[in-house]
């Protein structure tokens, strides 16, 4: 596949956020999502994967580039340093 959709209904209220596009991270293929509060943890990605910014060809073609920040911040050596700092 090329990229990973996830559309939700813009207009219910979310408490949380969705998962499912965070289980999608581990594949490494791109990713689109709507305007959905549930995806709020992905807005605001540069360049956009909202599909209401970008269209599915351009967030193929931008590739893994707006996902790095997510890889970076969620990497091994970046949990385990944020976890010997609260018990060490």
């Amino acid at each position: 596949n090329n990229v990973n959709c996830f559309f939700r209904d813009v207009n219910v209220t979310w408490r949380g956020v969705a998962s499912a596009p965070d289980w999608a991270l581990a594949v490494r293929r791109p990713i689109a999502v709507n305007r959905c509060q549930g995806f709020r943890h992905l807005h605001g990605l540069k360049p956009s994967i909202e599909i209401e910014d970008s269209s599915l060809t351009e967030i193929v073609q931008n590739g893994l580039s707006p996902l790095v920040p997510i890889y970076e911040r969620w990497s091994a050596e970046t949990v385990r340093k944020q976890v010997e700092e609260v018990i060490l």
